[in-house]
C-alpha cells in the first residue's frame, strides 16, 4: 500500500511540474506580447543562454537578453512537450507569430530547473524544426 501511495504523489508531482512549466511558458509569451521585460527575471535563472537564431546567444546577460526579447512580436504557443526528470526537465515549445510570414513557426528547445522560487528556464535555444515534426 505504501508503494502505491508513493507512486501517487509522485503522479501528483510530475503533474504539478508540468503545469508549472506551462504556466511559465505562458508567463513567457505574456510578457513578450505585453513588453514587461522586468517578468523575465522571474522566468529565465540569472545565468540562462537564449539563442533566438536571430540575435545570438544571450547567455546570463539579462540585459542584452531583454532588449532581444523586446524586439520580438507577439506569438503564440502550441504544442508543448516537457519531460521531467526530477529537478531538472526539457521540452520543446512551437511557437507562431502572426506578424511573420504565413506558415512561418518557431521551435525552441528548452531546459528547466526547479529554484527555490520554482522552474525557470535555463536554456532556449531555437532549433531549424521542432523533434518529431
Amino acid at each position: 500500500m505504501k508503494q502505491a501511495y508513493e507512486a501517487a504523489n509522485d503522479n501528483i508531482q510530475t503533474i504539478a511540474d508540468r503545469f508549472e512549466i506551462n504556466n511559465l511558458l505562458l508567463d513567457l509569451a505574456t510578457a513578450i506580447d505585453n513588453k514587461a521585460l522586468q517578468a523575465l527575471d522571474d522566468i529565465f535563472t540569472p545565468d540562462a543562454l537564449v539563442d533566438d537564431k536571430v540575435g545570438g546567444d544571450k547567455n546570463g546577460q539579462h540585459a542584452e537578453l531583454k532588449k532581444l526579447l523586446a524586439q520580438m512580436p507577439p506569438y503564440l504557443i502550441a504544442n508543448v512537450n516537457i519531460r521531467i526528470d526530477g529537478d531538472t526537465a526539457s521540452g520543446t515549445t512551437l511557437c507562431h507569430c502572426p506578424a511573420e510570414q504565413a506558415g512561418q513557426a518557431r521551435c525552441y528547445v528548452d531546459q528547466f530547473r526547479r529554484t527555490d522560487a520554482g522552474w525557470r528556464i535555463v536554456r532556449r535555444v531555437q532549433a531549424d524544426a521542432c523533434p518529431g515534426s
